[in-house]
């Protein structure tokens, strides 16, 4: 087929059946459906169902040698009984993991809450409720994160530190990519899952002073919350991906995603008893 015939069909609508279609670019932004929820405990859910329909949008941002994602969730109500909202977070505070050293030496994820501490007796005598939201997907975000790269030539190590030294990326921009680790995980999931933990941690310092503990006498929750957690898993089928946006290239401020709207009012109609 000769050039010019062979881009007035791809021009006629015609680009997915002989290959000359646009070009794709990993990330989470598409159109999710709700497909399961689960509580640990059913006094913890809220007032309200989750959305039914999520949109995801991914946008992402260069910082040294390392692109950070930042993530618009627009929770879609379908009927009064599920509840919406619409916060932005980053990829890698929502899919941190606590391995038990500083800095990652918290709960898994962002928090995104905590209740004034509840004081006893004694210097060091006190509790807290905590509440962290956490995001795992297939594909892992590890291997979206890993598409992207994120440094040039590694020229040796520090003499200090012995880590890497690597030149940063003259035009981040422009970088090519290799997307077939994604893709590939997209085509075995058939699309995105994202499931997103709300959870609800009880933290407290009973050591009291002089005497210890023994002198740490604590006013009770007259809720008696405990540690709870909510689950819920939405997916995005491969049709439903919007993966045409440049997202090394597409503003945030475009989409309001370098502005932090984390809505607590939110939270609380899916989430009981939050102070």
């Amino acid at each position: 087929m000769k050039k010019s015939v062979l881009a007035l069909t791809c021009l006629a609508g015609l680009e997915a059946l002989l290959g000359c279609g646009y070009t794709t670019f990993p990330q989470y932004s598409g159109a999710y459906e709700l497909q399961s929820v689960s509580y640990s405990d059913p006094a913890f859910a809220g007032k309200k169902q989750i959305a039914s329909s999520l949109s995801v949008v991914d946008r992402m941002q260069y910082y040294g040698h390392f692109w950070n994602h930042h993530l618009q969730f627009d929770f879609m109500p379908l009927s009064d009984q599920e509840a919406g909202g619409t916060f932005n977070l980053q990829l890698d505070g929502v899919t941190r993991i606590d391995d038990g050293a500083w800095p990652n030496d918290w709960y898994n994820g962002v928090e995104i809450h905590h209740e004034p501490k509840v004081y006893g007796t004694g210097a060091f005598c006190n509790y807290q409720y905590l509440y962290f939201l956490f995001l795992q997907s297939t594909p892992d975000a590890g291997i979206l994160q890993n598409t992207y790269p994120g440094h040039g030539d590694c020229i040796g190590k520090d003499p200090t530190t012995n880590m890497p030294l690597c030149t940063s990326l003259a035009h981040p921009q422009e970088v090519d990519f290799d997307d077939t680790g994604w893709y590939n995980a997209v085509d075995e999931n058939g699309g995105i899952t994202i499931t997103l933990t709300f959870s609800r941690y009880l933290r407290g310092d009973t050591s009291g002073n002089n005497n210890g503990s023994m002198n740490c006498i604590l006013t009770p929750d007259p809720e008696h919350r405990g540690e709870a957690s909510a689950v819920f898993v939405y997916h995005a089928g491969k049709e439903d991906l919007e993966d045409k946006t440049d997202i090394r290239k597409e503003p945030l401020q475009k989409n309001s995603l370098n502005q932090k709207t984390l809505s607590l009012g939110f939270f609380k109609e899916i989430i009981s008893n939050i102070k």
